[in-house]
């Protein structure tokens, strides 16, 4: 489960460099399969979330395990994940899928 770890670490820095100046906080979301990243404004507000599943992660290291967190990289820089988590607010659930995200409501 390393691989998990290193997945997660590769999302926070994607959030904080997208983010500059805000808060990520992330934790396990297990009715969610995965885990959830949190990013705050500097009052604690909410202004977006992502869920990072478990199995796009075990698919991606799968795949090419020397390669997976430059996949991971790419794979949130080509779907414009942050751009997605802006446009869709602090309201919404953004999670990542293989070909892009899914978006539901808190």
């Amino acid at each position: 489960m390393q691989h998990q770890q290193v997945a997660i670490e590769v999302v926070r820095q994607y959030l904080e460099h997208e983010f500059p100046g805000r808060d990520v906080a992330d934790f396990n979301d297990k009715p969610y399969h995965g885990h959830t990243f949190r990013v705050d404004d500097e009052t604690g507000t909410r202004v977006a979330g992502l869920t990072l599943p478990t199995t796009i992660v075990d698919d991606l290291h799968d795949a090419d395990p020397a390669r997976f967190a430059d996949e991971l990289r790419d794979m949130l820089d080509k779907q414009q994940v942050a751009a997605g988590l802006r446009a869709e607010g602090r309201r919404k659930r953004v999670i990542l899928t293989r070909d892009g995200y899914s978006v539901s409501s808190l």
